[in-house]
């Protein structure tokens, strides 16, 4: 297949259901239908076109703002960047992601986030796009879960899309992070109800959670204020029986505080890169002179 049988562009009323197909293909059946029922928007899509069929496809999401010091950015996050199979080694994605790229600067955004699906993109998108590495996280791996110290008042508290986004935003005051829109919760609430799971209050903490489809507890968004945590992931883990539990923190977490002991055999990972940038060509970003390594939140990987 030649460059010129390729086509990027936005996709018609009438090719629904082939976008579905591409996710079904890539992604299996998890966040389809809430997807394409709530997020999907044809303005903020892009297809490659292959043989007169789609082959690629990406989206754009008003993902809210992204605050860093004095700067607050209009975000968008690029979501569902998938290839059937058939077509891949072709540059599809990097056509689409580029087109997402200048799609959503030209709709008013000032940034461009993506959390790239596998370690490789990192290197691929770096190279063939304007994006750059710029957010991190580390996980806390478990096998098993652990108990509360006796006396700990700490329980679950399911709380609304509204009421996660006010209590989020008080606990990364501090941090460069997405302030995320509350179409992004509404979107991600959705999910934990498909999945299992939920948004939650965890005494001054906050917590969502999602149950993978191999049965572990995946912790996507973990934040803490005060030295609580190893009582918040017993909070976490006596609540959802696992073999596994993975829990992502913000990179600046001080995790040496953990009582590696008592978490049993955790795994705690160092920081590592967890999502992209790409800015305006007028606008720049000093992380350098940010006091802490930014937080990209919830990924809907």
């Amino acid at each position: 297949m030649t460059n010129q049988e390729v086509i990027i562009r936005k996709p018609r009323e009438c090719e629904l259901s082939a976008l579905g197909e591409i996710w079904h293909t890539v992604f299996g059946t998890v966040g389809a239908k809430s997807f394409f029922d709530n997020i999907y928007n044809v303005e903020q899509t892009i297809i490659a076109e292959a043989w007169g069929k789609p082959a690629a496809m990406g989206h754009i999401i008003p993902a809210g703002e992204l605050v860093c010091r004095e700067h607050t950015l209009s975000c968008a996050m690029l979501y569902g960047i998938a290839t059937l199979p058939e077509h891949r080694g072709m540059g599809l994605g990097k056509k689409v992601t580029s087109e997402l790229i200048e799609t959503a600067f030209g709709q008013g955004f000032e940034a461009v986030i993506l959390c790239p699906s596998e370690e490789s993109l990192y290197e691929y998108y770096s190279k063939n796009t304007k994006m750059t590495d710029w957010f991190y996280a580390k996980e806390i791996v478990m096998t098993f879960p652990i108990a509360a110290h006796s006396g700990s008042k700490l329980y679950l508290t399911p709380v609304s899309p509204v009421q996660y986004m006010e209590h989020r935003n008080r606990l990364l005051k501090d941090i460069p992070y997405i302030n995320s829109s509350i179409k992004i919760l509404e979107y991600q609430k959705k999910l934990c109800d498909e999945l299992g799971g939920g948004l939650y209050k965890i005494g001054d903490s906050s917590a969502i959670v999602e149950i993978q489809p191999d049965g572990a507890v995946h912790v996507k968004e973990l934040l803490t204020l005060n030295d609580d945590i190893d009582d918040v992931i017993a909070c976490l883990t006596t609540s959802y029986e696992a073999n596994e539990y993975i829990i992502r923190v913000p990179a600046q977490k001080d995790t040496n505080g953990i009582n590696a002991e008592r978490i049993n055999a955790a795994d705690i990972n160092a920081a590592s890169r967890f999502g992209m940038l790409a800015l305006k060509d007028d606008i720049l970003l000093d992380l350098n002179s940010c006091n802490f390594l930014p937080w990209y939140g919830m990924a809907f990987e």
